[in-house]
Protein backbone atom coordinates (compact mmCIF):
# COMPACT_ATOMS: atom_id res chain seq x y z
CA UNK A 1 0.00 0.00 0.00
CA UNK A 2 1.10 3.80 -0.61
CA UNK A 3 1.54 5.29 2.35
CA UNK A 4 0.72 8.52 1.06
CA UNK A 5 -2.75 6.91 0.20
CA UNK A 6 -4.42 8.89 2.79
CA UNK A 7 -2.77 12.26 2.00
CA UNK A 8 -3.68 11.99 -1.47
CA UNK A 9 -7.26 11.24 -0.75
CA UNK A 10 -7.29 13.87 1.80
CA UNK A 11 -6.12 16.38 -0.41
CA UNK A 12 -6.98 15.23 -4.02
CA UNK A 13 -4.36 14.62 -6.86
CA UNK A 14 -3.97 18.84 -7.69
CA UNK A 15 -3.70 20.24 -3.93
CA UNK A 16 -1.62 17.28 -2.91
CA UNK A 17 1.23 19.25 -5.85
CA UNK A 18 1.24 22.33 -3.39
CA UNK A 19 1.06 20.64 -0.09
CA UNK A 20 4.23 18.33 -1.13
CA UNK A 21 5.61 21.61 -2.55
CA UNK A 22 5.03 24.12 0.71
CA UNK A 23 7.10 21.16 2.37
CA UNK A 24 9.53 21.37 0.39
CA UNK A 25 9.75 25.05 1.05
CA UNK A 26 9.56 24.50 4.47
CA UNK A 27 12.54 21.70 4.78
CA UNK A 28 14.76 24.46 3.40
CA UNK A 29 13.41 27.31 4.90
CA UNK A 30 14.28 25.27 8.17
CA UNK A 31 17.98 24.17 6.83
CA UNK A 32 19.00 27.95 6.39
CA UNK A 33 17.50 28.85 9.99
CA UNK A 34 19.96 26.28 11.13
CA UNK A 35 22.42 27.71 9.02
CA UNK A 36 22.49 31.10 10.41
CA UNK A 37 20.40 33.14 7.56
CA UNK A 38 17.73 35.30 9.97
CA UNK A 39 14.67 35.38 7.00
CA UNK A 40 14.69 31.55 6.76
CA UNK A 41 12.81 31.80 10.25
CA UNK A 42 10.28 33.91 8.37
CA UNK A 43 9.84 31.83 4.90
CA UNK A 44 9.87 29.09 8.02
CA UNK A 45 6.24 30.71 9.50
CA UNK A 46 5.02 31.40 5.85
CA UNK A 47 4.65 28.02 4.19
CA UNK A 48 4.24 26.44 7.35
CA UNK A 49 1.18 28.66 7.54
CA UNK A 50 0.17 27.76 4.35
CA UNK A 51 0.48 24.24 4.87
CA UNK A 52 -1.93 24.69 7.59
CA UNK A 53 -4.43 27.13 5.78
CA UNK A 54 -4.32 24.21 2.63
CA UNK A 55 -5.19 21.25 5.54
CA UNK A 56 -8.27 23.40 7.49
CA UNK A 57 -9.39 24.26 3.98
CA UNK A 58 -10.01 20.74 3.04
CA UNK A 59 -11.08 19.66 6.27
CA UNK A 60 -13.99 22.07 5.92
CA UNK A 61 -14.78 20.55 3.02
CA UNK A 62 -15.91 16.79 3.98
CA UNK A 63 -18.57 19.21 6.77
CA UNK A 64 -21.21 19.80 3.97
CA UNK A 65 -21.96 15.59 3.09
CA UNK A 66 -21.01 14.75 6.57
CA UNK A 67 -24.21 17.26 7.14
CA UNK A 68 -26.36 15.67 5.08
CA UNK A 69 -26.10 12.58 5.89
CA UNK A 70 -26.90 13.43 9.63
CA UNK A 71 -29.68 15.48 8.47
CA UNK A 72 -31.12 12.15 6.38
CA UNK A 73 -30.03 9.85 9.04
CA UNK A 74 -31.73 11.64 11.95
CA UNK A 75 -34.55 13.17 10.02
CA UNK A 76 -33.46 16.84 11.06
CA UNK A 77 -35.15 19.90 9.14
CA UNK A 78 -32.78 21.56 6.75
CA UNK A 79 -33.14 24.62 9.37
CA UNK A 80 -31.45 22.92 11.99
CA UNK A 81 -28.90 21.57 9.56
CA UNK A 82 -28.08 25.27 8.52
CA UNK A 83 -28.37 26.83 11.83
CA UNK A 84 -26.68 24.39 13.54
CA UNK A 85 -24.34 21.72 11.81
CA UNK A 86 -23.43 24.38 9.04
CA UNK A 87 -22.27 27.09 11.63
CA UNK A 88 -20.40 24.59 13.13
CA UNK A 89 -18.60 23.73 9.68
CA UNK A 90 -18.34 27.48 8.84
CA UNK A 91 -16.50 28.47 12.00
CA UNK A 92 -13.68 25.59 11.90
CA UNK A 93 -11.13 27.97 10.93
CA UNK A 94 -11.87 29.92 13.53
CA UNK A 95 -11.81 26.88 15.69
CA UNK A 96 -8.73 25.95 14.23
CA UNK A 97 -6.98 29.27 14.64
CA UNK A 98 -7.98 29.46 18.65
CA UNK A 99 -6.78 26.12 19.28
CA UNK A 100 -2.82 26.74 17.46
CA UNK A 101 -3.00 29.86 19.52
CA UNK A 102 -3.20 28.19 22.39
CA UNK A 103 -0.79 25.52 21.78
CA UNK A 104 1.48 28.42 20.80
CA UNK A 105 1.25 30.64 23.36
CA UNK A 106 0.01 28.67 26.18
CA UNK A 107 -3.13 30.80 27.55
CA UNK A 108 -5.97 29.04 27.41
CA UNK A 109 -7.39 32.78 27.61
CA UNK A 110 -6.88 33.41 24.21
CA UNK A 111 -8.50 30.59 23.18
CA UNK A 112 -11.34 31.56 24.41
CA UNK A 113 -11.59 34.98 23.10
CA UNK A 114 -10.91 33.91 19.95
CA UNK A 115 -13.65 31.07 19.65
CA UNK A 116 -15.98 33.37 20.87
CA UNK A 117 -18.42 33.35 18.04
CA UNK A 118 -21.63 34.42 17.19
CA UNK A 119 -22.26 31.05 15.25
CA UNK A 120 -21.77 29.41 17.86
CA UNK A 121 -23.47 31.42 20.80
CA UNK A 122 -26.69 31.16 18.42
CA UNK A 123 -26.00 27.44 18.29
CA UNK A 124 -26.04 26.90 22.00
CA UNK A 125 -28.59 29.51 22.56
CA UNK A 126 -30.69 27.17 20.30
CA UNK A 127 -30.12 24.20 21.33
CA UNK A 128 -30.51 25.11 25.14
CA UNK A 129 -33.99 26.72 24.85
CA UNK A 130 -36.69 25.25 27.25
CA UNK A 131 -39.35 24.83 25.07
CA UNK A 132 -37.57 23.48 21.83
CA UNK A 133 -38.85 20.11 20.45
CA UNK A 134 -38.63 17.92 17.59
CA UNK A 135 -42.26 18.51 16.64
CA UNK A 136 -42.33 22.48 15.72
CA UNK A 137 -43.49 23.10 12.67
CA UNK A 138 -40.91 25.26 10.59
Amino acid sequence: MNPLAPLLFFFGKDMFRHVILFSGISLIAWFLTLGGFFWGGYLLWISLILIATLIIWRAGDFFSPAATYIQDKHDIPQSIKAAVIDAIASSFPEFCVAIIAVILIGRAEIGISLSWDPHFIMCWLFLLRQDWSPQVQW
